[in-house]
């Protein structure tokens, strides 16, 4: 990017092949998006390793998508839709990942954890933990879709292209269907974590209330 942004400021970038490929591959990508035609590209199924748990060390199976302009697409709609989400996250304080402000991190959630500790010492507390297993592959798509309906009506509706990319992105990829429902979104795709933000803020509000 560094050099990308080099040659855009020196002028040089379409002298270069490389250059002027760039400039056409997005040129396409923003007439695609305009005239709402783009298609997401299945992605292809890779394993990594996983953390050591009681010396045995597991495999976790992602997606990768190879094709340049879909990873653009994505990664420039999860921007897109991180930032319009960004209202409901900061007003519930509960998420601190793929957030709009890089300086959330895990390190906030352990300093405001520690910070609430102090202000109630002396009080029992109680800490529920829980790991959700192969949550992404078990994500609805209909939740996805009446999860972002749900927060348009406090948001404002996002841009329609955005939500054309995302209803792409579901039928590019099923990990299994169950009644005609269909579940899964692909694990390392540029969009599942703010999917899943969008679709876990619904269950942090509801554990709020329920306080």
């Amino acid at each position: 990017m560094r050099c990308i942004h080099s040659c855009e400021r020196d002028g040089t970038l379409e002298k270069t092949a490389w250059g002027r490929r760039l400039v056409g591959l997005v040129a396409e990508l923003q007439g695609q998006v305009a005239r709402q035609e783009f298609a997401v590209v299945p992605p292809r199924s890779a394993t990594v390793p996983k953390l050591s748990v009681n010396g045995k060390r597991g495999e976790r199976e992602i997606s990768v998508f190879d094709d340049p302009a879909t990873e653009i697409l994505l990664s420039r709609t999860g921007a897109y839709l991180r930032d319009w989400f960004e209202p409901v996250l900061k007003r519930g304080r509960c998420c601190y990942s793929f957030r709009k402000n890089p300086k959330i991190s895990h390190q906030s959630a352990v300093r405001d954890l520690c910070s609430w500790r102090k202000a109630h010492t002396g009080v029992p507390v109680f800490v529920a933990e829980c790991d959700i297993r192969k949550f992404f592959d078990n994500i609805r798509h209909d939740v996805v879709e009446e999860s972002i309906r749900h927060y348009a009506a406090e948001l404002g509706a996002p841009d329609p292209s955005a939500v054309g990319v995302v209803r792409a992105y579901l039928a590019c990829y099923c990990k299994s269907e169950v009644g005609g429902i269909r579940r899964g979104i692909p694990q390392g795709g540029a969009l599942s974590p703010v999917l899943a933000n969008i679709v876990m803020a619904r269950v942090d509000e509801a554990v709020l209330a329920a306080v």
